[in-house]
C-alpha cells in the first residue's frame, strides 16, 4: 500500500499483547458497556444536548489512562512512520477512545430515532459522566475534516484496534484515492456501481473516481492511518460485542516541507479546506437528513479486507 497513492496505509507495530490487555481491562473497569451508559428517554427529552458531548480536555479517559497508553505510543515503527509522514515536529491534536456499540445495548427507545442516520455519534444520549469516550453506532463515509471548518488538511488520523476486529465488529471502511478530490461537504455524492465488490463512484469539484471499498479488519494492535480528505466510515456492530479503539488526529510539522503529507497535499489539484463541512444538521446539532451509503455494502463477501 502507499499513503500517497491510496490515501491510507498501515503501520506494523510490535505492541505486546499484555500491554493491550492491560489497557482494555483498565477501560473496562471504568464502566459497563451496556444500556446503563444511556439516559432514559425522559431524561434526554428534558434537556437534549447535541453539541459538546465528545471527550475534551479534563473529560477524556485517554488522559486518565496515559500511563498505559504511553508505552504504545513509543513503539519504534509508529514513531518512525509519523516522522516520515508528518515530519519530526508533528503534534497530537486529539487522542481519545472510540467505542462501536452493539445493537443489543442500544435502548429500544433510541433505536427508532437513529435508524439510518448519516452519523450516529451517540454522545447526546450518553450520561454526562461517561462522555469521556466517543460512542458510535455506525457513521457514513465522511472526511475527518468534517469537524474542522476552514482548516487545511494538514493532519492525519491514526487508528489503533485494541482488540480483534472482524467483518461484524464495526471495522473501518475506506474508499481508496478519494482524498485526491480534496475537501468536500458531507454527505458526499456517492453512487454504488457494484454491490458485491463495493465499487462506488465518488464525485466532487466536477471530477470523479471509481474504486472498490476496502474493509480494515485485523487483530488487536492493528494500526492504520489516512489523509484528512479520505472517505471512511463504519457500519453498526452486527453482533453483541462492542469494539474499542484508540483514535488520534496528528498534525504535520509546518516546517517539514518534504514529508509525505506535504508532498501529497502539493499534488492534489482541489481545495484542501472548506468553510462549511456538513449540511446534514440543524443549528441545534440534530440530524435533519437520513440515509447511510456505507450500509448498502453490508454483508458483501466481495469486499477486500486489509
Amino acid at each position: 500500500m502507499s499513503f500517497e497513492a491510496l490515501g491510507y496505509d498501515r503501520i506494523d507495530c510490535r505492541f505486546a499483547p499484555a500491554q493491550l490487555s492491560a489497557l482494555l481491562e483498565a477501560v473496562g473497569r471504568t464502566r459497563r458497556f451496556d444500556a446503563s451508559l444511556f439516559l432514559t428517554e425522559a431524561e434526554y427529552e428534558a434537556d437534549p444536548v447535541h453539541r459538546g458531548t465528545n471527550p475534551r480536555p479534563g473529560r477524556n479517559l485517554a488522559e486518565a489512562l496515559d500511563a498505559l497508553i504511553a508505552p504504545l505510543e513509543a513503539d519504534d515503527a509508529l514513531t518512525g512512520a509519523l516522522r516520515r509522514v508528518l515530519g519530526p515536529g508533528h503534534k497530537v491534536m486529539d487522542r481519545k477512545f472510540v467505542v462501536g456499540m452493539p445493537h443489543s445495548e442500544i435502548p429500544v427507545w433510541l433505536r427508532a430515532r437513529i435508524e439510518n442516520n448519516n452519523v450516529n455519534n451517540l454522545g447526546a444520549y450518553i450520561r454526562p459522566e461517561y462522555r469521556d469516550m466517543t460512542y458510535f453506532w455506525g457513521i457514513d463515509l465522511h472526511q475527518d475534516l468534517i469537524d474542522w471548518s476552514a482548516r487545511e488538511a494538514d493532519f492525519i488520523t491514526v487508528y489503533v484496534y485494541l482488540e480483534d476486529v472482524g467483518p461484524g465488529d464495526a471495522p473501518l471502511y475506506l474508499l481508496p484515492r478519494s482524498h485526491r478530490l480534496g475537501a468536500d461537504i458531507f454527505p458526499h455524492e456517492l453512487t454504488l456501481l457494484d454491490k458485491a465488490q463495493g465499487r462506488s463512484r465518488y464525485t466532487a469539484h466536477g471530477d470523479a473516481i471509481e474504486e472498490n471499498t476496502v474493509r480494515l479488519t485485523g487483530p488487536a494492535g492493528a494500526v492504520h492511518y489516512w489523509h484528512a480528505c479520505l472517505l471512511h466510515g463504519t457500519q453498526p456492530t452486527a453482533g453483541d460485542r462492542r469494539r474499542i479503539s484508540l483514535r488520534y488526529l496528528i498534525e504535520m510539522d509546518p516546517d517539514a516541507h518534504d514529508c509525505a503529507l506535504a508532498r501529497l497535499n502539493a499534488s492534489i489539484p482541489y481545495p484542501l479546506s472548506i468553510d462549511q463541512t456538513r449540511r446534514d444538521l440543524a443549528a441545534s446539532g440534530v440530524a435533519v437528513m437520513k440515509g447511510n451509503f456505507v450500509n448498502t455494502q453490508a454483508g458483501q463477501s466481495g469486499l477486500s479486507s486489509v
